[in-house]
């Protein structure tokens, strides 16, 4: 695959942090950086409301991408810079199921509880969706959730489509609706702790347009 031209000299390795869900696709594209410019990216893969405290306290991180929402709430607080920016990108929520399993014997659904670290009111939105399964495991977050789905301690799960794709196991049985909840939105931004030099190399490669095949096949659509 051909990459775009990004700058090499330089540029030492990159912390990154994002959302949990999102770690997956973002370490392949970190990878996908390093064999074209020798420059690794560090990729922590973080619940998604403790981003912005960890960055309150000084945790150190070159690389932001997180829910659209919070980078906003980030740069307000001048936790992250204004620019440059890549992005952004919807990540559908879905019903997912173990592949090669129908939904009739959906018997036992996890979805994410609402809680400090997460982001979905999973427990909440199977209840709009009018799904009413004789169990609902309550998790953490999403990725909890697939786990438990994987392991065929549960039959459906709630997810987003990243965490899917990122499990060759697990099918999509259903996209949840716009009318029932907006996909969520992600962007990309730079800490207001980097230190690090061309930081920004790693954004321009994100919004370039073979990261955005790569971020397509793992779920994430970049909104025009």
């Amino acid at each position: 695959m051909a990459m775009p031209a990004v700058a090499k000299a330089d540029t030492t390795d990159l912390a990154l942090v994002c959302d949990r869900c999102i770690g997956h696709a973002v370490m392949a594209l970190g990878v996908a950086f390093t064999r074209q410019t020798g420059v690794r990216i560090d990729v922590f893969p973080t619940p998604s409301g403790l981003i912005l405290p960890q960055l309150a306290r000084e945790v150190q991180n070159d690389v932001v991408i997180s829910l659209a929402s919070r980078v906003a709430e980030g740069q307000a607080r001048g936790l992250v810079l204004p620019a440059p920016m890549a992005g952004p990108w919807r990540n559908p929520l879905v019903l997912a199921i173990r592949r090669g399993r129908g939904t009739a014997t959906a018997r036992r659904v996890a979805a994410s509880d609402v809680t400090p670290g997460g982001a979905v009111d999973g427990v909440g939105l199977l209840a709009r969706l009018n799904l009413h399964p004789e169990a609902v495991i309550g998790t953490h977050d999403g990725g909890e959730a697939a786990g438990l789905l994987a392991a065929g301690r549960a039959d459906m799960a709630l997810l987003h489509l990243s965490e899917v794709r990122a499990d060759p196991h697990l099918a999509v049985a259903r996209v949840v609706g716009t009318d029932i909840a907006p996909a969520p939105v992600f962007s990309a931004c730079l800490s207001a702790l980097t230190r690090r030099p061309h930081p920004e190399a790693f954004l321009a490669f994100l919004a370039s347009s073979p990261a955005g095949r790569m971020l397509a096949a793992h779920g994430l659509e970049t909104v025009a």
